[in-house]
């Protein structure tokens, strides 16, 4: 699979005629979504073995990390550093004015891979909402569970959009084409939606859609889609 690329213009370039590559993923993951990869390729392992693992790996990369080793990985490798000035040889650390922080730089293998990766470029895509991540706070967990009249939160971008107009806002779908519209958001902000989910949701799978109208006039109409399904249980 290439990665599909467009062109926009470079807006801290001195010139109009420089533009920079935008890349357009064709899926968000995050961690239970990686998982899910993993099992699809035949692991032996369960999802909660492998979960434990990565849970334990994680926690073992911190803290070598945090006491102040070097951890090379091959996607990534990760050291601490300080940022800020020192005056001179003599000065000593001062959170007031400096900071831990971590670099990280690419591994071996990811180094390798991107190398072999092809790339396709394609035209500016329409500015539509992007929903990057849901999260359902009754069951605390994310991109998997919907629980009716709990509470959801959205996270992506384009995401706010003209309560007063009945077309627009968030809506659930299920596999009957039933739609459940959310009606109470306590947060309407371009990055993050959170709201009420539909009471009276039958079990199933879902798809989560946002619609929003974009122009000066508000006249066009456009959707953004959830890349994974949803479940009511």
């Amino acid at each position: 699979m290439s990665i599909k690329y467009y062109l926009h213009q470079n807006a801290i370039a001195n010139t109009a005629e420089s533009h920079k590559a935008v890349i357009i993923p064709h899926a968000v993951h995050n961690l239970q979504s990686i998982i899910n990869q993993m099992l699809k390729r035949g692991t032996t392992l369960s999802e909660s073995d492998i979960l434990a693992s990565l849970h334990l790996f994680f926690e073992v990369v911190a803290q070598e990390v945090q006491e102040g080793n070097h951890v090379n990985l091959p996607i990534v490798n990760i050291k601490p550093g300080i940022s800020g000035a020192f005056t001179s040889a003599l000065d000593h650390f001062d959170p007031s004015k400096h900071r831990l922080k971590t670099t990280t730089s690419s591994g071996i293998l990811l180094k390798k891979n991107i190398k072999n990766t092809t790339v396709e470029k394609i035209n500016r895509p329409l500015t539509i909402p992007i929903l990057s991540a849901f999260v359902d706070i009754m069951s605390q967990t994310i991109n998997e569970s919907i629980s009716p009249n709990g509470i959801g939160q959205i996270v992506g971008n384009h995401l706010k959009f003209n309560d007063s107009n009945p077309s627009e806002g968030v809506f659930f779908v299920n596999a009957n084409n039933q739609t459940f519209q959310a009606t109470y958001f306590a947060t309407r902000h371009p990055r993050k939606l959170v709201f009420s989910i539909p009471e009276g949701m039958p079990a199933g799978n879902y798809t989560l859609v946002v619609k929003k109208a974009f122009g000066k006039t508000a006249a066009t109409l456009r959707e953004g889609t959830f890349p994974f399904a949803l479940k009511v249980v």
